[in-house]
């Protein structure tokens, strides 16, 4: 993990609502931290991203709202990726959610999230976000 992250120049922490979420994640965010006081001084944590959430499941909105007290509201990204069966289809087909027939909107909180992603590049750079490269 030390040297995925030595190597990386951010990261983007994707996390599912649940318990073992809620107890790991301290300790990942510590050793994003640490490495980059000793090793990577230019790693970034881009944010964290809820996946797989089901927003009318009480425990999955209270696990939310734990991680959301102890990591700083800018640090969590809007776009939430639901939790959809379609994904486990997709899964065993190997391919992309928006190759199924049947995807409906499902693909859509990933193309939320990258622009979202796309939005905070361009606020760190001070960029105007009508200029469009690469994908976007």
């Amino acid at each position: 993990m030390n040297a995925i992250l030595c190597s990386s120049d951010s990261v983007l922490l994707v996390v599912q609502p649940r318990t073992l979420s809620l107890k790991t994640l301290p300790d990942f965010l510590r050793l994003v931290s640490w490495i980059k006081k000793n090793d990577h001084p230019a790693l970034t944590l881009e944010g964290v991203v809820l996946t797989m959430m089901m927003p009318n499941n009480e425990m999955d909105v209270k696990i939310k709202e734990e991680m959301k007290a102890f990591i700083p509201e800018d640090l969590f990204f809007n776009t939430i990726i639901p939790f959809n069966k379609l994904f486990e289809h997709a899964s065993i087909r190997a391919v992309p959610i928006a190759m199924l027939r049947s995807k409906t909107k499902a693909y859509r909180p990933y193309i939320d999230l990258a622009m979202e992603l796309r939005d905070k590049e361009y606020e760190k750079e001070g960029a105007s976000n009508e200029c469009t490269t690469g994908l976007f």
